[in-house]
């Protein structure tokens, strides 16, 4: 007797097998895991806060993530930090030394702090509204001076108050 199923008709589980994997490559990239070893520490007003480590990172949700971008407020990770009131001074690991935002100063932006997949700090200002901003595809990015507004590498963040 012949099999019911002719050799041109597909298996049902050949088209289960295939359907999930489709379903497989279309999801939404995860985010890589936060790497063991960061620990970058923050002053406020010349006394210890909190460290902003691996743990503390894995702990909070992200306050912005784009498939594999997470970036979190500073008030998110450093409580006592007050958007537009204090100075956010940030040291790099060479030593190097900047200020992002100043209190009145940032207007509509927002002092965010990211890991990037190498598992560096990076703390910015951004817009609200667009978190993750375009970098690749325009004109001249490859020529400019760098963007204070973004600073690589960040090992310390200094929050002082603006009546200090």
């Amino acid at each position: 007797m012949r099999s019911m199923l002719s050799p041109v008709m597909p298996r049902p589980w050949l088209l289960f097998a295939l359907l999930l994997s489709g379903c497989q490559s279309c999801s939404e990239p995860e985010a890589p895991a936060i790497p063991e070893g960061i620990a970058v520490a923050v002053s406020i007003d010349d006394a210890a806060g909190p460290t902003i480590d691996s743990a503390r990172l894995r702990d909070r949700a992200a306050d912005f993530q784009d498939g594999d971008h997470r970036s979190w407020r500073l008030e998110s990770l450093v409580g006592q930090y007050q958007p537009g009131r204090m100075t956010v001074e940030l040291e790099e690991s060479g030593g190097e030394r900047s200020v992002v935002a100043r209190p009145g100063e940032a207007g509509e932006r927002i002092v965010v702090v990211a890991v990037n997949r190498a598992g560096a700090v990076r703390v910015g200002l951004v817009s609200a509204a667009e978190p993750f901003p375009p970098f690749h595809g325009r004109g001249g990015n490859r020529g400019r001076g760098g963007d204070p507004s973004r600073v690589r590498d960040v090992k310390r963040i200094e929050l002082h108050s603006a009546d200090r």
